[in-house]
């Protein structure tokens, strides 16, 4: 005989069901990527045709990722990250050796990346573009290492980025993280930036505004450099501050 439940029972087995539901919905928004994966293709696949309010997460395995590079990477939709599923050990490299362009360009909002490494050793020209070029607002880059680049980071005018924990090896750049613009409320906080030779590790063109710059170390005589009469703010930093007239 099938006595039925108790309305206690029932109750947490009808929440159980909705947090199963609420799981499911989530799994459906995160996406696990390997080496063997075709890395420019899934991120086109899942960052074009428009805003998608839930987002996605895409979670990168450890290994070695390459993409072409002849055009921008764009990430066009809202809300997309790209995540290491081990801090340091997912790598994304540009093939392309005369590339003059930024590696990867986001102009969706609210995305962001965190604990991978890219590694722009290929490309041999001076005059290639940044990293990652953002010009989407709310984007946010931290933890992520970056080997052999010609810059690091530029925020194109975006407001709100956050560029936190980061670390940045051989810049051939006069900066490794620029912000151009007229952008405001960036957070730059906690980067290490080697580059003995840069005039600036971390410059804000004279338009960019009300952004702060915290805790960060280089070894180049200056490490951040920004317009007074902005509303910008500096604490912590190792290596000079300058701030222009």
């Amino acid at each position: 005989m099938t006595l039925l439940p108790k309305i206690g029972w029932y109750e947490q087995y009808r929440a159980l069901g909705a947090f199963e539901s609420i799981d499911r919905q989530i799994r459906d928004r995160d996406v696990v990527i390997t080496p063997r994966d075709a890395l420019d293709s899934v991120i086109r696949e899942y960052s074009s045709g428009g805003t998608d309010p839930d987002g996605v997460r895409l979670t990168l395995a450890p290994g070695m990722y390459f993409i072409k590079g002849d055009t921008p990477l764009v990430i066009d939709r809202d809300r997309i990250s790209l995540v290491a599923s081990t801090p340091g050990q997912s790598i994304i490299m540009r093939e392309t050796a005369g590339a003059t362009n930024p590696m990867i360009s986001v102009t969706g909002s609210e995305c962001s990346f965190s604990g991978l490494v890219f590694d722009d050793s290929n490309v041999n020209a001076s005059t290639r573009g940044a990293c990652i070029q953002i010009s989407g607002d709310n984007t946010c880059v931290e933890n992520c290492q970056f080997l052999n680049m010609y810059q690091a980071i530029a925020v194109d005018g975006s407001d709100w980025a956050v560029i936190r924990g980061n670390r940045l090896d051989s810049v051939l750049a006069t900066n490794g993280i620029r912000l151009t613009g007229s952008g405001n409320y960036a957070l730059v906080q906690g980067n290490r930036v080697n580059g003995p030779g840069l005039l600036a590790a971390i410059y804000a063109d004279d338009l960019f505004a009300n952004s702060s710059f915290v805790g960060n170390v280089t070894d180049a005589s200056v490490c951040v450099s920004y317009k007074t009469g902005l509303g910008n703010a500096d604490a912590g930093n190792v290596g000079s501050v300058t701030v222009r007239p």
